[in-house]
């Protein structure tokens, strides 16, 4: 009896182990396509490494209790030997052919990839690929089954910018080969830089074979910054060309892309400029900055399988002995894989409430295929190549490696610089490990030094030094006239409108003061105060002044040439409504200037000079005072002043020849206008022709202003001091007609200078 029991129990138990083992050993199948033996001609003799790397995958996971731990996985793998009706062949002999197929993986090249996700979402097929880079696969609505444990070409654009960023590179070129893969990446650049208005593309130049045009163009823009985008053979086309046309050393950068075949560069090269030795080549690539992706973490982070990268590496090592059977691309072959067994380990558990298991999939099942995609969408492991998630567009987000090419002990290698973490958006750059040409950063562009030129310090001084003797001569004369303001030879000429010369003259003294305020004195904000005044001081001055002397002159020839000397009576204060009109008409084309068109400040740069470093450029400036109508207003006023001048030229002319010895200025006055007249016509062209060479500008304006002020000031009163000094006689009078005139008067009525001659109080 106890023998059967025994025995019964031992055929129960047998039962329970077969039925376990059974659902352990539910298989799901997996479709793999692997360029085995390449026949693309794109050299690829890896394949059994990429393959191996996920045969070890599924081995793990096979023996894990905690990624579905009810089934084993099954890789089925095909050659496609890198061509796409390979590919596509051995795609449908997935779909048509038992078992079915829960997902797929690859395939190697992106040509290859596209069509088989486009044509694998219509039987609701999962694919993973481990190296299709191509941007054209994160179109969703063509691709809606399709995830990469690879980061998208597009995936190096963000690091690119933050590099441009994190050097300051704000001006730069590109240089790309044209292939689907390159053009769209360069798409999605542009756009991207559009938005970051602080970086500039002057030069964005593709090719097809030969890039010497392409390379001639960039370097006629003077760029210094070149993200270049390419494959080896036509790579090695565009680093020749670069050292024919002299873009390398310690003023240039290249951008490469990092996942180029290992010293890609270090071959003999003819272009269409000429041969490059191995020697140049490597000449033009060293102090190259190349952005890469992070094969294998760094860390000693164990990923979803338990492994550490040095534990992965050992492991796949011992799976591909040969070295040159190892492939770059096999942590992300392997975190396929787990990417693959963990989406469907999550789906498991949401379809129990459909009541449905993995092995219910069909490829009508839209709803199961959702699922999986879904649950592929949410992933976040560690693998052995980093972080493994996903964008919205299965596109890997993981971290990329800025590396320079350095040359160590006379080899060209590899060095990485710093890290770009996709997840953190974060930059970080270790730059002790940077090597620059000349051991400083290069430039994206020349840059200018911008240098105010102010008046030169000796030249202001002295010009102030002048402007401020004019003055205190001014005040001098001025006292001289209020003084002897009751003497008869000071009443004759007019001693009330001899002030009005004294302050006009005043106020163009003081005008050197207000040319002489640059940027050393005055901020950019506060000049705008400048230029106001500098409009206004020098023209009401000059109206002052020469409207003093011109209705002076005006007097003289109205009394002289009127024949009736002893009947014209012209009171000071018909010549002060003369000048208040002239002021109205300064003040009227002033205050509807400065309300109209107000005038600002304008710094215009001048010619470049050299500088012993070629990066940097010193560009002098000088700050003048400008308006949009600048001219017009100008001409409205040199039409009035130039009126009043030539007018009062006119009436000195007339009255050359009047002479009134002691009791009368007017030959003086005369010679006054003609002062003005000359240094105006002489003064104001040279003034415009130099007006882009500070110092002169200001000597000249200031030299002509303290001349002409000066000579009109002591025109009027020396005269009048050497007369209260050497003619005590002060009381006769002489008169003298022109010859013209057969009058001669021995001296004129009091009557025709009726407010000189009234006593003052």
């Amino acid at each position: 009896m106890r023998a059967n029991l025994f025995q019964l129990a031992i055929i129960i138990g047998s039962l329970f182990t077969v039925v376990a083992h059974g659902l352990k050993d539910q298989n799901l199948y997996l479709g793999g396509f692997f360029p085995l033996e390449d026949l693309s001609g794109n050299n690829w003799q890896t394949g059994n490494g990429i393959l191996a790397a996920c045969r070890l995958a599924v081995d793990l996971i096979n023996n894990s209790t905690n990624i579905l731990p009810n089934h084993r996985l099954v890789l089925i793998a095909n050659d496609t030997k890198g061509l796409l009706p390979r590919a596509q062949r051995v795609l449908f002999n997935y779909i048509f052919r038992p078992p079915t197929k829960l997902a797929l993986i690859g395939a190697g090249y992106s040509s290859v990839t596209e069509p088989l996700a486009a044509t694998s979402a219509l039987w609701n097929l999962l694919l993973v690929s481990y190296s299709a880079s191509s941007p054209v696969l994160s179109n969703r609505q063509k691709f809606p089954y399709f995830f990469r444990t690879i980061e998208s070409e597009i995936s190096f654009n963000n690091p690119r910018i933050e590099l441009l960023k994190y050097y300051n590179w704000n001006q730069i070129a590109l240089l790309y080969e044209s292939e689907n893969i390159f053009s769209e990446t360069m798409d999605d650049f542009r756009s991207k830089i559009a938005v970051n208005n602080n970086i500039t593309i002057i030069s964005s130049e593709s090719f097809a074979d030969q890039p010497k045009e392409q390379v001639k163009q960039i370097k006629e823009k003077d760029a210094r910054i070149i993200i270049a985008s390419f494959y080896e053979d036509t790579g090695r086309k565009v680093i020749c060309e670069a050292y024919h046309h002299g873009l390398f050393g310690a003023k240039y950068v290249w951008i490469l892309i990092g996942w180029l075949e290992v010293n890609w560069w270090d071959v003999a090269v003819t272009v269409s400029s000429g041969q490059c030795t191995r020697e140049q080549m490597r000449e033009v690539i060293t102090g190259q900055i190349a952005i890469d992706l992070t094969y294998v973490r760094k860390d000693d982070k164990r990923a979803i399988s338990g492994q550490t990268a040095s534990e992965f590496t050992q492991a796949y090592s011992e799976l591909v002995p040969n070295v040159n059977k190892r492939d770059l691309y096999a942590a992300f072959a392997y975190d396929a894989v787990y990417a693959i067994a963990l989406a469907l380990n999550q789906s498991e558990v949401d379809l129990v409430k459909y009541n449905k298991t993995l092995s219910d999939f069909t490829y009508n099942d839209l709803q199961m295929a959702r699922i999986f995609r879904t649950n592929m969408q949410n992933l976040l492991f560690e693998g052995i190549s980093g972080t493994v998630s996903f964008t919205a567009k299965g596109t890997r987000i993981g971290t990329i490696v800025y590396q320079q090419m350095q040359n160590i002990t006379g080899v060209t290698q590899k060095v990485n610089i710093g890290i770009y973490d996709g997840q953190a958006k974060q930059i970080a750059i270790n730059n002790d490990l940077v090597q620059w040409k000349s051991n400083r950063t290069p430039i994206a562009s020349v840059r200018y030094s911008f240098t105010p030129l102010h008046i030169d310090l000796a030249l202001l001084i002295s010009m102030y030094i002048l402007a401020t003797c004019g003055i205190l001569l001014a005040i001098a004369f001025l006292t001289f006239n209020i003084i002897l303001r009751h003497e008869r030879f000071i009443k004759m000429s007019s001693p009330r409108i001899n002030n009005l010369i004294v302050v006009g003259c005043s106020m163009m003294y003081f005008a050197i003061y207000v040319f002489g305020l640059d940027g050393r004195w005055v901020s950019q904000r506060n000049f705008h105060a400048v230029c106001m005044a500098r409009g206004w001081f020098p023209v009401i001055g000059f109206t002052f002044m020469f409207g003093s002397i011109f209705a002076k002159t005006y007097r003289v020839h109205k009394i002289f040439t009127s024949g009736k000397a002893n009947k014209v009576v012209m009171k000071d204060t018909y010549l002060f409504g003369l000048i208040g009109i002239l002021l109205l008409m300064d003040i009227t084309i002033l205050t509807a200037w400065q309300i109209i068109d107000p005038m600002y400040l304008k710094i215009l740069n001048l010619t470049a000079e050299s500088s012993p470093n070629q990066d940097v450029v010193r560009l002098p400036q000088i700050w003048l005072c400008d308006s949009n109508n600048k001219v017009t207003w100008l001409i409205a006023l040199f039409v009035l002043k130039g009126t009043v001048v030539m007018v009062a030229v006119f009436f000195a002319w007339e009255t050359r020849k009047v002479t009134v010895a002691a009791l009368n200025d007017s030959q003086y006055i005369g010679m006054a206008v003609y002062n003005v007249v000359i240094l105006g016509i002489v003064g104001v062209p040279v003034i415009i022709i130099l007006a882009d060479q500070i110092n002169p500008t200001f000597a000249l304006t200031s030299g002509f202003i303290v001349f002409g002020n000066t000579v009109v000031l002591c025109l009027v009163f020396v005269p009048k001091i050497l007369e209260y000094r050497n003619n005590p006689a002060r009381n006769t009078i002489h008169l003298a007609r022109s010859r013209e005139s057969t009058l001669s008067i021995t001296k004129v009525a009091p009557s025709a200078f009726p407010s000189e001659m009234e006593s003052s109080t």
